[in-house]
């Protein structure tokens, strides 16, 4: 019997699959378009597994959420 732990964690992967493919879709149409769906989801998906006590997959998931760094994670120099 499949846990409900594992069935969450499908559905989550799934919901995920589906949102990347669309922002995918977006960033090919519109290329400067800032979006962030998928980068909340992985936020709230690692904090959760992480406070779930799964580390490893909740550390990734944050990671993950930060990717691309290069849009994501920068800093313009006047800020310094």
């Amino acid at each position: 019997m499949i846990s409900i732990t594992v069935l969450l964690f499908i559905q989550a992967e799934e919901m995920m699959r589906k949102i990347e493919k669309e922002e995918e879709q977006i960033a090919y149409d519109d290329p400067d378009k800032k979006i962030y769906h998928l980068c909340i989801v992985n936020l709230v998906i690692g904090t959760l597994y992480c406070a779930k006590g799964n580390y490893e997959f909740g550390i990734s998931r944050v990671i993950k959420s930060l990717e691309p760094y290069n849009k994501k994670v920068r800093r313009r120099m006047a800020d310094f």
